[in-house]
């Protein structure tokens, strides 16, 4: 087991991430799972500035770097644990939305660019719903995963080359229903 320490905001974790590599011997895949959300009852800049430099600063870092080390490789996976919420923005974590949104889309150009280049690095995009990470559950979630149960579909997803998937797979309903719903009705519960 070889190890390296990260910092998740993004800072200076391409040396970190190269002497991992060196270490290694090189990578196959990548997978992006650093990630930061809360409730911003009071759009708290403190809070959203946190969530920002978590899931933008230090997502773009890693997995740009990790992108062109696949290009320059001529193969690999990268993927990322983006959200239902990358969507449509919502008022109690603007912020979170806002910057799984921008993981979401940014990969979504790598997946483009990829095609485009003609190369063999696949780009995946897990967008799950509520999975229950903490034990105890305190509190019923719509449409709650088990760990297990989300781990297996992320690790299929992966298996396959995706390019998207919604854990659970139902949560490809509500993701198909948040695009259509007009703003008139979506801002009333959103």
């Amino acid at each position: 087991i070889h190890t390296e320490c990260f910092d998740a905001t993004g800072n200076d974790n391409i040396m970190h991430l190269e002497s991992l590599l060196q270490k290694t011997g090189g990578m196959d895949v990548l997978i992006y799972n650093s990630g930061f959300g809360d409730v911003s009852k009071t759009l708290d800049w403190e809070l959203d500035k946190k969530i920002v430099d978590i899931n933008v600063n230090g997502f773009i870092e890693i997995t740009n770097y990790a992108f062109n080390y696949f290009v320059q490789r001529g193969h690999g996976q990268l993927v990322t644990t983006s959200s239902i919420a990358a969507i449509r923005g919502n008022s109690q974590a603007p912020a979170y939305s806002a910057a799984k949104a921008f993981q979401a889309v940014y990969f979504e150009g790598l997946y483009i660019k990829a095609r485009k280049m003609k190369t063999d690095v696949h780009v995946t995009t897990i967008q799950p719903g509520f999975v229950y990470t903490k034990e105890p559950r305190t509190e019923k979630l719509f449409w709650g995963a088990s760990l297990s149960k989300a781990s297996k579909q992320i690790i299929r997803a992966i298996d396959k080359r995706r390019r998207k998937a919604y854990i659970t797979r139902r949560w490809w309903i509500i993701a198909q229903l948040l695009k259509i719903m007009p703003g008139f009705i979506y801002h009333r519960v959103g």
